[in-house]
């Protein structure tokens, strides 16, 4: 082949023509399609997240919250940023408002409106237990102050249910032994156990009176005995103390003798007896003295019957006497033809 020489470099091109591209035939086709084909689709916008209801939100907070206050460490932190006298001011608010309760539900006759609603509020509420709760505060506030005089006094969970079930106990049977035939008015009325006896008592009032009565008799022991700590030795050891008591008692009873005693001579008695004596003029002097025994004394007049005293004349009083007098004095005066009364009152009359 012949090589030439460019004008430009002096480079050599060869001769050759360069081969021309091949022709698709499906290239006129594909651009046709291209050119017909619809325009892409927009992207699609993010889904927006779904907002939890209120039900939802409140039980995440409060599965939350139940985890922090079940950790210690939460406690530990709040009683350390606490003051250390902070105690000592919450036992003092705690006695005053059990005070105050108290006064409240003693004076029914005052005058003041926040006691007499705060007692109102209570005895509806507690009825006839409210005076309890009103210790309860009271007792709540000395028992924190305790520690402070080195007295401690520890409540574990068992106790405190045991007083919640005896209190519980308590004011159903109080509504139930009021037995009144509308319990909700007496509740409202802050009588029986208030709306908590009403309440607890409602529900078993479907199986009697007498069952109701019984339940809850039995949770009533059943608390003071949990509340008391009293174990089955304890109450083997009371039951045995009993049965040797009253064994005793009937084996001193059976050696008693039943040997009907002989009647007692008759005292002698001691009134005085009258005594004659000579004194040295030669004068009767009568003394009393004593009965010596033996000595005979003067009969006395017998009782008259009981026939015999009816029959005899009954003493007039001072009335009676007056009016016969007054009697007398005006028939005499009349028979005679003048009046044996002086007129006038007696500091009035003439000599």
């Amino acid at each position: 082949m012949s090589e030439r020489k460019t004008a430009n470099g002096g480079h050599s091109t060869s001769g050759r023509k360069p081969a021309s591209k091949a022709i698709d035939p499906a290239g006129k086709t594909s651009r046709t399609s291209g050119a017909s084909a619809k325009p892409p689709a927009r992207k699609a916008r993010p889904a927006i997240a779904k907002k939890a209801s209120f039900p939802q939100r409140m039980s995440a907070g409060l599965k939350t919250a139940s985890k922090t206050l079940q950790d210690p460490a939460f406690w530990q932190q709040i009683r350390q940023k606490l003051p250390p006298w902070i105690d000592e001011v919450g036992a003092i608010l705690l006695i005053v408002l059990g005070v105050v309760t108290l006064t409240a539900l003693f004076n029914t006759t005052t005058e003041a409106t926040l006691s007499l609603t705060l007692a109102r509020t209570l005895r509806q509420w507690f009825g006839r237990a409210s005076y309890f709760v009103s210790l309860g505060i009271l007792a709540t506030g000395v028992i924190i102050l305790l520690p402070k005089l080195g007295i401690t006094i520890r409540f574990n969970w068992q106790r405190i249910a045991a007083i919640e079930t005896v209190f519980g106990a308590f004011a159903a049977l109080l509504h139930l032994f009021a037995n009144d035939p509308e319990p909700r008015a007496l509740a409202r009325a802050g009588g029986g156990g208030g709306y908590l006896g009403w309440a607890l008592s409602q529900l078993t009032s479907p199986l009697g009176h007498t069952l109701s009565l019984l339940i809850f008799g039995s949770l009533f022991i059943g608390g003071l005995i949990l509340l008391s700590n009293l174990r089955r030795e304890h109450l083997a050891t009371g039951i045995g103390w009993m049965r040797t008591r009253l064994q005793s008692r009937i084996e001193r009873l059976d050696a008693l003798s039943y040997e009907p005693s002989l009647p007692s001579a008759p005292a002698h008695s001691e009134l005085p007896v009258p005594s004659t004596t000579h004194s040295s003029s030669g004068a009767l002097s009568v003394t009393m003295r004593k009965a010596e025994s033996g000595e005979h004394l003067p009969p006395k007049k017998p009782n008259p019957a009981p026939a015999v005293r009816a029959q005899q004349p009954r003493p007039m009083s001072r009335a009676e006497k007056k009016e016969i007098v007054d009697e007398t004095r005006r028939t005499l005066g009349a028979a005679n033809g003048r009046s044996l009364v002086a007129p006038g009152d007696p500091g009035a009359r003439e000599s």
